[in-house]
């Protein structure tokens, strides 16, 4: 039988490894932390001691990495929040009629907490979950709820000194890392692009769509890390603002890159491939890579450069233009000034003004939280009826199986029940083997390091580690390893069953509802980045301009991803495909048009600069409102007959014209 495509999207993304390095360092900190309260219970025969066990586990989820004050502050109100969450949930636990009722509130206030930030949501989920395995094992008085609480406190306390003390980090240390890190995809997205321009393939054209949205992404969390520095010292430092000159060096190399990716991608479309420009842009890659090594103490980066290319035309002066800005980058070995630096990150929103605007219907959050809650505590009350073994595992998968979107919800939860299957077989294996302390130990440390170094490459293999961790950690005490396995599977497939229907049934949401606004947003953004080329705004400006333009791209492809993983008419990909790859490539001849204009940007007529922003405004609305555009007329005859502004302008047109005709496809009625 021939599976739909969408559902063949889905067991493909659960069958997917990522490219991503395994995370060795946080596998082997968090095993430490989990593994050493067992090896003290089992000294002290204090089964209590598990519960310190999964405090120092889920204290690595609630590490959000990066600015090191920010990682203190989330694991300081895991620790609070959580044990807390424990103790509650030990006492509610004793009366089931309260403790669903309990679970309904918790899992409500836990989801819609994600509307105060990605790291609260984070603490939120986590304490959810924690209070959903402390509701399943009920204490049998305050004194002993109480207690748990604190040993869960104190090994989420352990796990906090380790990744924050015995790991110690320079108050540098993760915006070096930040600023590194930008660097790396500024130089992997050069080297797709140089790649690109050697062989001319198409395809290897479309991963260079992939880099971009990634060097978008490190350069903002660079400048959050930076932020986040600059306000724990009272005084700017010149290692700090050094490292603020590499990130606005970095910004500007990646307008310039935009820029030439556009011109020789041009060439290349033209059947004349500039194989001088992309073997230069290789190279120049390579010295941006070892400019990457500045942030963490390169002592002498080499600083040497080709004087010049074959490469000729606009091309010859964009990668001059770019050398310029990698001779600055790995200059930028002494302290420089901050003056005149843009601010970085906006003031987030007032808590009760976030959470104001998301109490309403159309909220996403308020949809999910309810959803979460409502899912939570009927998975409860079905186990309850069902009298499964082990009921916290059923709402524990609904925890974390259950996604804002339906299409996710999905691919979570296949791999969810991929990974517990294999995980469950394994565990099954394992048990008759381990009779000795010692073995036992050993198996679990592996077993908890593999599931964390392994987590961000794939949830399936994440599944098939941790669930032999657990099922052999957590009930080691219980007789009838078999019967445990078992019991894992079917309370898996029960709260796996509950997410998935309550993602589809229960007020889902659609990202086909939510994908057009995206992509006018996206339009929208173009058009006022071409606003301020045309408008001969500061470089500052403009640059925020391009930046917001950066992320509405990477929104609208986001929202395209989640798109596909829903039931959804193939008629529609195509159009859409094309839509989303002429925005970036509207982005980048606005961005050429920037670079090598910028002085005498004023000569373009103003009837042409009208046009063209007129006929974006027409694009956006016609995307948000899902309507066939208007003829935009010929735009072509409004450019000069010759001379160097004739290309770049054309470079702007060619995509608005194409934009026009894949939107009047996509939004184009059925036939009846």
């Amino acid at each position: 039988m021939k599976l739909p495509r969408h559902a063949s999207a889905h067991l493909r993304e659960t069958l997917r490894v990522s490219a991503q390095r395994a995370e060795l360092a946080a596998g082997l900190r968090a095993a430490t932390a989990t593994i050493l309260p067992l090896v003290a219970a089992e000294l002290l025969h204090r089964q209590a001691f598990t519960s310190m066990a999964l405090g120092g586990w889920l204290a690595g989820f609630a590490d959000p990495g990066g600015p090191y004050r920010a990682r203190a502050q989330a694991l300081l109100e895991f620790i609070l929040v959580g044990s807390s969450a424990y103790v509650l949930g030990t006492l509610v636990g004793r009366f089931p009629a309260a403790g669903v009722l309990a679970l309904f509130v918790v899992a409500f206030g836990a989801s819609f907490a994600r509307v105060l930030g990605a790291s609260i949501g984070t603490i939120g989920n986590l304490s959810l979950l924690v209070f959903c395995i402390a509701a399943g094992a009920p204490a049998d008085s305050v004194h002993t709820a109480l207690m748990r609480g604190g040993l869960l406190a104190a090994g989420a306390l352990g796990a906090a000194f380790l990744a924050l003390a015995l790991w110690p980090i320079h108050a540098y240390g993760p915006a070096r890392e930040a600023v590194a890190e930008a660097l790396r995809a500024l130089a992997d997205c050069a080297r797709a692009v140089a790649e690109a321009a050697q062989s001319g393939d198409e395809k290897a054209w479309s991963k260079t769509l992939v880099a971009r949205p990634k060097v978008r992404a490190a350069l903002e969390l660079a400048r959050t890390a930076l932020a986040e520095v600059h306000e724990r010292r009272l005084r700017e430092t010149p290692r700090a603002a050094a490292l603020v000159s590499l990130v606005e060096r970095a910004e500007l190399s990646y307008g310039v890159l935009i820029a030439l990716a556009e011109v020789l991608q041009s060439c290349a479309e033209r059947g004349s491939p500039d194989l001088a420009a992309g073997a230069r842009l290789h190279a120049l890659a390579g010295l941006i890579d070892e400019a990457a090594k500045i942030p963490q103490g390169a002592a002498e980066p080499p600083a040497h450069l080709e004087a010049s290319s074959a490469a000729a035309g606009d091309a010859a002066v964009l990668l001059e233009r770019l050398a310029g800005h990698v001779r600055a980058l790995l200059d930028q070995r002494a302290p420089l000034q901050l003056a005149g630096a843009p601010a970085f990150q906006p003031a987030a929103p007032p808590p009760l003004i976030a959470l104001r605007s998301a109490f309403s219907w159309e909220s996403l959050e308020l949809r999910y939280a309810l959803r979460m809650a409502t899912a939570v505590a009927a998975g409860a009350l079905v186990a309850h009826l069902l009298d499964l073994h082990r009921q916290y595992w059923v709402t524990v998968t609904i925890v974390i199986v259950l996604q804002p979107h339906a299409g996710a919800t999905l691919r979570k939860g296949l791999s969810r029940v991929a990974g517990t299957m294999l995980g469950a077989t394994a565990a099954a294996l394992l048990a008759p083997l381990l009779h000795r302390p010692l073995v036992t130990v050993l198996v679990l440390f592996a077993l908890a390091v593999a599931a964390i170094a392994l987590r961000k490459k794939s949830y399936a293999l994440y599944g098939l580690f941790v669930t032999p961790l657990f099922v052999l950690l957590a009930e080691s005490s219980a007789a009838g390893g078999a019967h445990l396995v078992q019991v894992r599977i079917i309370d898996t497939l029960v709260g796996g069953a509950v997410a998935i229907l309550a993602a589809y049934l229960m007020w889902p949401v659609w990202e086909r509802d939510r994908v057009f606004a995206y992509i006018g947003s996206s339009l929208e953004r173009s058009r006022d980045y071409l606003q301020a080329v045309f408008g001969n705004q500061g470089t500052h400006e403009r640059q925020a301009a391009r930046r917001a333009l950066g992320l509405a791209h990477g929104n609208a492809e986001a929202s395209f991803e989640r798109f596909l993983a829903e039931p959804h008419e193939l008629a529609q990909i195509e159009p859409m495909m094309v839509t989303l790859s002429q925005a970036r490539r509207l982005g980048a001849a606005s961005v050429g048009l920037s670079v090598l204009r910028a002085g005498d940007v004023s000569q373009v007529p103003a009837q042409v600069s009208a046009r063209l922003t007129a006929a974006l405004d027409e694009l956006a609305a016609s995307a948000r409102e899902r309507r066939v555009p208007a003829e935009l007329g010929d735009l072509r005859a409004l450019l000069p007959a010759e001379g160097p502004w004739r290309e770049l302008l054309e470079r702007v047109v060619r995509p608005i014209e194409l934009l026009r005709s894949a939107l009047a496809r996509l939004n184009q009625p059925a036939p009846r």
